[in-house]
């Protein structure tokens, strides 16, 4: 899926110094810390240099969706091997705290980059950390999580977008949303060992939506999906989840394995489009208030 911000300026004829110092043409590492250890993403650093970036960068992050076509995930370790994970040529470093900056560039001498352009990728990256990095099973913790976006900040206070009782709603939408999901994570996890232990199949790193798709498969492997499987599983995986089912007897529960999935999918689909109807009042709010200003 592309993405769906609004055309902005090409920051090369403005940015150009800049540009040549991130280097690589502009594809840029992205150190993420979280509660587990650190993953190392790719990004297009030339978002960075864009005018008025801070206030656009969160917009990519709004869902996770979105976030899949702005960063790529290099490596994941938990807790141990971060520094094999770190091996930038000629791609500069974005680190989201700036005792990182000090410590890689002296110990290591890799040039780093911390700026308020790379804490709004920072809060993006946490917002869809578990939708990015599924092997993360921690939360985030308080701290992490009572910071705002600065960008969206500001233009809620550009526009006069108070938090008012529909934002309220929206935001609780979300958390219901997140809720719904979580419901169903011991159980499914409890149920996707024995997807390793029985088809030699490893779904540690899978989402729960993931997870529940393949329980649908085994106890239902003439249903269809809402996706192309083969988009979602390998072919050696999809082979195995449509003939393994007789293998799973006693194993799984047919009914809490459809009621789960069917409940997983109506959650993150409501998630994403009020995800996306608060992005798309922000542009418009943002696209009134260019043109009063142009008729003044």
């Amino acid at each position: 899926m592309g993405r769906t911000t609004s055309p902005r300026p090409d920051p090369r004829k403005r940015s150009w110094p800049r540009l040549v110092e991130l280097g690589n043409g502009g594809v840029i590492l992205v150190l993420f810390e979280t509660p587990s250890g650190f993953a190392i993403f790719t990004y297009d650093g030339v978002d960075l240099l864009r005018p008025q970036a801070v206030e656009n960068i969160w917009i990519d992050f709004s869902d996770g969706e979105m976030a899949d076509s702005a960063v790529w995930l290099k490596e994941f370790q938990i807790f141990e091997g971060k520094a094999s994970a770190i091996n930038p040529v000629t791609s500069k470093l974005a680190v989201g705290k700036l005792e990182y900056k000090h410590i890689i560039e002296d110990k290591l001498g890799i040039a780093c980059l911390f700026e308020d352009t790379v804490v709004e990728l920072m809060w993006g990256l946490k917002n869809c950390m578990h939708h990015l990095l599924p092997g993360e099973k921690a939360e985030l913790s308080k701290e992490d999580r009572r910071h705002m976006s600065q960008g969206m900040k500001i233009v809620l206070d550009r526009y006069k977008l108070e938090v008012n009782e529909a934002f309220i709603a929206v935001t609780g939408t979300v958390y219901c949303c997140d809720l719904r999901v979580n419901i169903y994570a011991e159980s499914l996890r409890a149920a996707g060992r024995h997807l390793k232990e029985i088809s030699n199949i490893d779904p540690e790193h899978w989402g729960l939506v993931k997870l529940a798709a393949a329980l649908v498969l085994l106890c239902f492997p003439r249903d269809k999906l809402p996706c192309d499987p083969l988009k979602v599983f390998s072919q050696d995986e999809y082979d195995k989840l449509t003939t393994h089912g007789h293998m799973y007897e006693h194993k799984l529960l047919k009914g809490p394995c459809r009621m789960a999935f069917d409940e997983l999918v109506s959650a993150r689909q409501l998630r994403n489009r009020t995800l996306r109807g608060l992005a798309y009042l922000v542009r418009e709010a943002r696209k009134e208030y260019d043109e009063a200003l142009a008729s003044v």
